[in-house]
């Protein structure tokens, strides 16, 4: 066989491709990988949040929604907000209290039983949620859009004519026994409740927690009492998506706001949670490998001016992650936490705390302690760098598109405005008041509200470990020792 013609064609395949290579534009060279995360950069941020006006309808009886429609899946997601003064009023209604959103929830209705309201939700694939919280209370539907409508009539009934069922209130009750005789077998729980003993004490009956003869002691009588007028659709909240006819949704809603009974009186409000500075070092003996910390003073109620300065001081010193000073501080270079970050609190409702927190060898306490008061001094003394400071500010703003990645996220964001009281341009006003904080005002608010000197450090772990090095690293501070005895019976030692 004559291979002469193949070889040829070969040949000549072989020199057009490389022609065609060597007259192909250049590509241009990969860019150097950063040898640290502080050397990252990135295009500059831009973002639009949707505008309140586009989903906002305004409902029967004050009430408000915010409509949010996506074709995506054949469902509809329902979230309304009250309200409410969540939170009993003397130390009678404790343990009343502590059952209350679980039996509304599952102790049936007034003309239905728990196992009839089960079956309804469960043969038409419906979710059902309520909840009671100290400021607010809430209900939820998520349903197939071809049953939502029919489902309404069950979640109102929930709300105002609750059965609280004999049968199921006892396998609660025995459940909250058993959840109350665990509370503290993790560590991590008692941090939790010793920083707030520390930091607002035990007065306020919105620090109050529900202890074993609490529960005992409840009544269906009680709780029964406490669900009165406990969900009023005068000025109700709603957030709603999925896919909907707009018009069609409207009418829905309002007939449904409209059917619900006039609300009685409502329950008066409570003053807000007290707050306190307690500076020094509280010690909580507990038998556990590592020590679990909170460093926490005093801080502001939303609205406040210091508020975004603080929140652009809190990411540089130890919420911006790896980049952040306590991470590369008592992480990276020290090697003394895994975890370790700072916070300025957000509330709208009482004063919130800043600080730190972090877990470390209970025998490193001290020295993790100490570390992290030399950066909130150092920030305070020296401010921060331009770099710093310009990584704050887009990295905060770049995380409010999260608030959006979801039509019921989008909806929940615009109805939280009005909750709190915000502009219906809040999210739009936010990135442009990070945008004024200066180096100055990150100086100024870290001098105020990471002080180490108004801290209060509480400490979860072995008291025999940990007392070595707080006597070492931090010699001035007292120690105030608490036990689980004063958590459970509400006494400071």
């Amino acid at each position: 066989m004559n291979r002469i013609p193949t070889v040829l064609a070969r040949a000549a395949l072989c020199c057009a491709f490389l022609l065609a290579a060597s007259c192909a534009p250049k590509r241009a060279a990969a860019p150097a990988v950063p040898d640290h995360p502080s050397k990252l950069s990135w295009p500059a941020f831009s973002f639009e949040p949707p505008a309140d006006a586009e989903h906002r309808v305004q409902l029967p009886r004050g009430a408000v929604a915010w409509f949010v429609e996506s074709d995506e899946l054949p469902l509809i997601t329902l979230k309304a907000w009250f309200r409410e003064e969540g939170r009993p009023s003397d130390t009678s209604e404790i343990g009343a209290h502590a059952l209350l959103a679980g039996q509304m929830r599952r102790g049936g209705t007034a003309d239905l039983t728990p196992a009839a309201v089960d079956d309804s939700l469960e043969n038409n694939a419906v979710s059902a949620g309520l909840s009671v919280g100290a400021n607010h209370a809430t209900l939820s539907l998520d349903a197939l859009d071809s049953k939502f409508a029919g489902a309404l009539p069950l979640l109102r009934d929930l709300a105002v004519s609750p059965r609280i069922d004999p049968e199921r209130l006892e396998l609660a009750r025995a459940s909250a026994l058993q959840g109350i005789a665990h509370r503290y077998d993790k560590p991590a729980a008692v941090s939790r409740d010793l920083a707030s003993a520390v930091m607002r004490g035990f007065g306020h009956p919105g620090l109050w927690r529900a202890e074993s003869a609490d529960v005992a002691s409840a009544t269906r009588e009680g709780i029964l009492a406490l669900s009165k007028n406990r969900f009023s659709p005068d000025g109700m909240l709603l957030a709603v998506s999925g896919r909907f006819d707009r018009a069609e949704m409207k009418r829905l809603l309002s007939e449904w706001i409209e059917s619900w009974p006039e609300p009685g009186g409502r329950r008066a409000e409570l003053p807000e949670l007290p707050l306190r500075e307690n500076p020094g070092i509280h010690l909580l003996d507990y038998d556990s490998e590592q020590a679990h910390v909170r460093i926490a003073q005093p801080f502001v109620k939303r609205p406040h001016p210091d508020y975004y300065a603080t929140s652009v001081a809190s990411y540089i010193l130890g919420e911006g992650g790896f980049t952040s000073r306590l991470v590369s501080s008592v992480r990276s270079r020290e090697g003394l936490a895994y975890s370790v970050y700072s916070y300025a609190g957000s509330s709208y409702f009482e004063r919130a705390t800043s600080g730190a927190a972090l877990q470390t060898k209970a025998a490193s306490a001290g020295k993790a302690v100490a570390l992290v008061f030399a950066e909130m001094k150092r920030l305070a003394a020296e401010g921060p760098s331009e770099d710093e400071l310009r990584r704050a500010v887009e990295g905060t703003i770049a995380s409010l598109p999260s608030l959006f990645d979801s039509p019921e996220n989008t909806a929940e964001a615009l109805l939280v405005n009005e909750l709190y009281g915000r502009s219906p341009d809040h999210y739009g006003l936010y990135a442009q008041e990070l945008r004024k904080v200066t180096a100055e005002d990150v100086k100024r608010v870290a001098a105020l509200y990471f002080a180490p000197e108004k801290m209060a450090v509480t400490i979860v772990g072995p008291a025999k470990e940990v007392l070595p090095s707080l006597r070492a690293e931090l010699p001035g501070l007292p120690v105030k020792n608490w036990t689980l005895e004063n958590l459970r019976r509400r006494t400071e030692p």
